[in-house]
């Protein structure tokens, strides 16, 4: 569990920590900014960051997939900036690509 709750001068958090189960950043109300991959976070407690950008949220079920619990409570969720969007966006995790190619003979 890591508690960064009431970090008053906390504007963006870029996480990974793949065995964390629960985050909270309650009274975090600078914080607009937020990248967490967390495959093992359970719990994300975000209550009173009145100025979270919406589009920060978008990637919690697939960079965070054992959320069970998601704690909005008084967050405005305020709309961002097209730059914030983007920055928001720009965070999302990269899909992995993989090539796998057959080395069996063909028969002739």
């Amino acid at each position: 569990a890591l508690d960064l709750g009431i970090c008053r001068k906390l504007e963006e958090l870029h996480l990974e920590a793949p065995s964390l189960s629960s985050l909270k950043l309650c009274g975090c109300g600078f914080l607009y900014r937020l990248s967490v991959i967390c495959p093992m976070l359970e719990h994300l407690d975000t209550t009173f960051c009145s100025k979270l950008c919406p589009y920060c949220l978008i990637a919690i079920p697939t960079t965070c997939p054992s959320i069970t619990d998601l704690s909005l409570a008084y967050c405005t969720l305020n709309t961002c900036t097209d730059h914030q969007q983007q920055e928001a966006i720009n965070m999302l995790p990269q899909p992995r690509l993989t090539a796998r190619t057959s080395l069996t003979p063909t028969p002739q």
